[in-house]
């Protein structure tokens, strides 16, 4: 297997990924279509018009369906009767992990995109020339549509890591994975905010050594810590982690290939 980077070999695995799924976005945007219509159409009729309606819309595809199908996008990885196809694709580790990610991200973001502004014009299209009146359409450059982008960004590494990782049931195992880190992230914050503020605590409970500003206690002496503590934590969080889970997604790609003799 050639494990040397090439663009043209990353093209074909993005097109041909973008061909085999093109069935299934045709039937679920089918889906989404009339479901839409069926909220849209009706509203419309007796006056109830709506803001954010495709922005809703829009946010449960992005987050609900977009996680699904990042946790499903390695299906053929861990399946015995279709990873001997995959795993023999000439294109190396590398490129098969960069083109799932693009095709899971960049591409699904644009497709939903596209999507949903086109789906907003028709059927406000329809609205206006039944009852004229129509709700908001969709814009696609309105701040909090990337916002949400940005939170699917982010977690998107995330879904895309257990997609490659667990055998079944992916999506599920991912969240229980998520809750359970969490909650020990929480309990580490917890204990680390016990330790640097050791000082303050102990003045809560004996009556002494707090300061009340009308808004809650006066943490001063270690403010600048807490800071630090607070922005390293943050740069883990949205600039290490999700570069880390996509790396171990490629180990993990990497390692099946070498595993099957590739």
């Amino acid at each position: 297997m050639n494990e040397h980077f090439n663009w043209r070999r990353l093209g074909l695995l993005i097109r041909n990924d973008f061909l085999g799924e093109l069935r299934g976005y045709l039937i679920a945007f089918a889906v989404v279509t009339i479901m839409i219509m069926l909220n849209a159409i009706p509203g419309a009729g007796f006056g109830d018009l709506k803001d954010n309606l495709y922005f809703g819309w829009f946010t449960g595809m992005l987050l609900i369906w977009g996680s699904i199908h990042v946790s499903v996008i390695f299906k053929e990885l861990n399946n015995k009767k279709l990873n001997e196809g995959y795993l023999l694709l000439p294109a190396s580790a590398l490129e098969k992990t960069l083109a799932r990610y693009l095709h899971g991200s960049i591409f699904f973001i644009f497709y939903i995109l596209i999507y949903t502004t086109l789906v907003s014009l028709i059927i406000e299209g329809i609205n206006q020339l039944l009852f004229g009146r129509a709700n908001s359409l969709f814009n696609p450059f309105n701040e909090a549509v990337w916002e949400v982008i940005a939170v699917f960004m982010l977690i998107q590494p995330v879904f895309f890591l257990g997609g490659a990782w667990f055998r079944s049931a992916r999506w599920f195992k991912t969240v229980i994975t998520i809750f359970i880190i969490s909650a020990g992230l929480g309990l580490l914050a917890c204990f680390t905010f016990v330790i640097l503020f050791a000082g303050e605590l102990h003045g809560l409970f004996q009556g002494t050594g707090i300061v009340l500003d009308g808004q809650g206690l006066d943490w001063t002496v270690n403010s600048d810590l807490f800071e630090g503590v607070h922005t390293g934590l943050k740069i883990l969080f949205y600039a290490l982690a999700p570069p880390f889970c996509c790396y171990l997604t490629w180990l993990r790609v990497k390692e099946t290939q070498v595993s099957h003799g590739i």
